[in-house]
C-alpha cells in the first residue's frame, strides 16, 4: 500500500511540473508576424490578411509620419491600438478573435487589413486518475 500512495504522490508531483512547465515555455513558442506597408509597398500592407494564435505579437514595419496606424475594430477587452511615428510598432495579441486595421491617411484607397486570432489548445493526453480498488469477491 505505501508502495502505491508514493507512485501516486510522484506521479501528481510529475503533473504538476509538467503543467508549471509548459506554462514557462508556452511564451516561447509564441510567434513574431511582420506586416510591412508603404516604402516599396505603396499603399497597402502585406499581408492584408493574416492569422495568429493569442500569445503572438504582430509587428508593422515602415514610416508611421507617412501612414498612421490605427485599429478600426477590435474585440471585445482587447486593447485598441494607434502609431503616428517612428517605424516599429508591436502589438502583442492576448484576446482571440478579428482584429481590423487602417492607415488613417489611404484607408479611402484600399490601405486596410485584419489579422484573425485563434486559442491554441495543449493536448496532453492525460486521463484523469482513478484510483485502484481492491475488490473482494
Amino acid at each position: 500500500m505505501k508502495a502505491h500512495s508514493y507512485f501516486v504522490i510522484h506521479r501528481n508531483i510529475s503533473i504538476v511540473l509538467a503543467d508549471v512547465l509548459l506554462a514557462v515555455w508556452n511564451p516561447m513558442l509564441a510567434a513574431t508576424h511582420i506586416i510591412h506597408f508603404g516604402g516599396t509597398f505603396g499603399f497597402t500592407y502585406s499581408p492584408n490578411i493574416l492569422n495568429d494564435s493569442v500569445g503572438d505579437t504582430v509587428r508593422w514595419e515602415d514610416d508611421f509620419g507617412v501612414h498612421p496606424l490605427s485599429s478600426t475594430s477590435v474585440p471585445a477587452a482587447a486593447q485598441n491600438f494607434n502609431q503616428t511615428s517612428g517605424s516599429v510598432f508591436l502589438y502583442h495579441v492576448l484576446v482571440a478573435g478579428t482584429y481590423l486595421y487602417q492607415c488613417d491617411v489611404h484607408f479611402a484607397g484600399g490601405m486596410t487589413g485584419s489579422f484573425t486570432s485563434t486559442t491554441t489548445d495543449v493536448n496532453d493526453n492525460r486521463t484523469a486518475f482513478q484510483p485502484i480498488t481492491n475488490k473482494r469477491t
